[in-house]
């Protein structure tokens, strides 16, 4: 596929539509919210200078409100824990912990962002914070 080009497929009994568009690699896209009809314009650097290619708006709009998801992800990679267990729901139970964790983190940045934390410092408070609640005190 050259760059700038795309194919789409639509579901009409579902309302899904996929839609793959190359840029400098390909981009694949499933929507039920965009019109992929819809092309827009954006400039990209090719070896003869700047060149307008056509963007699907799915494309656009998924760029455009993609910076929440990313960054969460980014977070939960950041210090995901490595404890692995034996058992099929560990993971499952990891998981829901380190998001839980992670917005947790975020909701106290939004409502105290004077007295905010870096994720590492957060999660070591929350660490000593049920550690504390374990270990006997004599």
């Amino acid at each position: 596929m050259d760059r700038g080009t795309s194919d789409r497929k639509f579901d009409t009994k579902n309302e899904i539509a996929a839609v793959r568009w190359s840029d400098n690699r390909v981009v694949s896209l499933i929507t039920n919210f965009e019109d992929t009809r819809c092309f827009t314009k954006v400039e990209r650097r090719m070896k003869r200078g700047k060149q307008k290619v056509d963007v699907p708006s799915c494309v656009v709009s998924y760029n455009k409100y993609k910076n929440g998801v990313d960054l969460f992800d980014n977070h939960m990679e950041t210090y995901f824990s490595s404890i692995q267990g034996k058992k099929w729901h560990w993971p499952l139970f990891v998981n829901a912990f380190e998001t839980s964790l992670v917005a947790a983190w975020k909701i106290s940045k939004f409502f105290a962002p004077e007295q905010a934390l870096d994720l590492l410092e957060f999660r070591r408070h929350i660490t000593i914070a049920y550690l504390g609640l374990c270990v006997p005190k004599n």
